[in-house]
């Protein structure tokens, strides 16, 4: 079995996103397999188009719906949290095949409820 290390990347501010797309580059280009999904943004960031420039990174579509929580319905909660949950055990499902997993905001999508199944 492989030795593997967590990083994980939380607070206010910047740079929590740069700093774990730095490390899916430099995985990425040394021929690492890299899988990256974003919780609770939009698919239009600078760093994703870059990364998608390299072929060992793949990168997973995001909710297309986003909006700020504060803004959403319950139904639009529920909706989310349901693409959110089937996104994860998709990700969990073909974990085995990379050397890294970026999962950015994470921790914001499960302080929101987003990946609670009761």
């Amino acid at each position: 079995m492989k030795r593997g290390f967590v990083h994980i990347y939380y607070g206010d501010g910047k740079g929590k996103t740069t700093a774990a797309m730095g490390l899916a580059a430099r995985c990425g280009g040394r021929g690492g397999k890299v899988l990256i999904f974003q919780f609770m943004k939009k698919d239009e960031s600078g760093e994703r188009e870059a990364l998608s420039n390299i072929e060992t990174i793949d990168i997973m579509s995001g909710y297309e719906k986003i909006k700020f929580t504060s803004k959403m319905s319950e139904n639009e909660k529920k909706e989310a949290s349901g693409f959110y949950g089937n996104k994860f055990e998709e990700i969990c499902a073909k974990a085995d095949k990379y050397d890294m997993i970026i999962l950015d905001e994470i921790l914001h999508a499960v302080k929101k409820g987003f990946l609670y199944r009761g």
